[in-house]
């Protein structure tokens, strides 16, 4: 359980901190100009898929999309069958990316 009263691998709508306002609807979307990102994304799960190891990092401007991307991601990946986990990073971090 997250400090934040949410439970890791927990939906935004079923977070505490965000209700039933949020939707899954909110992450069924084509992130609209980033196909490309998208298929790097759908890649790398269908290599996980193949117990193939990767990663990706996911950083810019705010306001880019950043989240959109983390989104689509997010639910490629329930829709694939993994478990989620999350973490939040601070700005005040950054340098150790």
């Amino acid at each position: 359980m997250h400090s934040d009263g949410g439970r890791i691998g927990d939906s935004p709508r079923n977070h505490p901190r965000f209700g039933a306002a949020a939707s899954l609807a909110a992450v069924e979307i084509d992130p609209v100009g980033r196909q490309a990102e998208c298929r790097i994304i759908d890649e790398l799960l269908t290599a996980a898929s193949a117990e193939t190891s990767g990663a990706v990092v996911i950083r810019g401007e705010p306001g880019i999309g950043k989240s959109t991307l983390l989104h689509y991601a997010r639910h490629r990946a329930r829709e694939a069958g993994f478990t989620i986990l999350g973490c939040r990073g601070l700005e005040s971090e950054s340098q150790l990316a």
